[in-house]
C-alpha cells in the first residue's frame, strides 16, 4: 500500500469539538495488524486465519509550545475523559479523503520536543471506532 503524502496545511484537526492551533505534525495508526491471528492445528501448523474487525487506532498530535490548544489538551489528558478526534481535509484531491473520525480517545500527558526554532509538545492518544470517509 502506498504511503499517503499531503501537507499539514491540507487538514484541520478538532479534539472534543475544538480546532487545534499551532499544528506541526499528525500521525494516526489504525491497529489492524493485531486483528489477524493464525489458527493452529495439534501439530502447531497454521491451518487458517482468524480475522476480527477491530477499529482501534492510536495517534499523536504535535503542537508548537506556544499554541493555545495545549491548555485544552492538558485539561483532557488530566481529566482522563474520552473525547472524539476529527481530522477534516481542506484539499480532498491531495488527501483522497474528506474526514477521519476516532471516538473514545484518551490523551496522555505530552512529550516535549526541543527544537531550535520553537519547542513542541507531542500529545499521544488511543481511541476506537476509526472511520475514514
Amino acid at each position: 500500500m502506498a504511503t499517503e503524502q499531503y501537507s499539514i496545511e491540507d487538514i484541520k484537526v478538532f479534539v472534543d469539538g475544538v480546532e487545534l492551533d499551532g499544528l506541526k505534525e499528525l500521525g494516526i495508526t489504525p491497529k489492524d495488524k493485531d486483528n489477524v491471528k493464525p489458527i493452529k492445528d495439534w501439530a502447531d501448523r497454521t491451518k487458517g486465519w482468524a480475522i476480527k474487525k477491530n477499529t482501534d487506532a492510536e495517534g499523536s498530535i504535535t503542537l508548537l509550545m506556544s499554541a493555545e490548544a495545549n491548555t485544552h489538551l492538558m485539561e483532557i489528558a488530566e481529566s482522563k475523559r474520552p473525547v472524539q478526534v476529527v481530522i477534516v481535509s481542506e484539499n480532498v484531491e491531495q488527501t483522497r479523503w474528506s474526514k477521519i473520525t476516532i471516538d473514545q480517545c484518551h490523551f496522555f500527558l505530552p512529550e516535549v520536543k526541543p527544537d531550535p526554532e520553537e519547542p513542541k509538545l507531542t500529545w499521544e492518544f488511543i481511541g476506537t471506532n476509526y472511520k475514514k470517509e
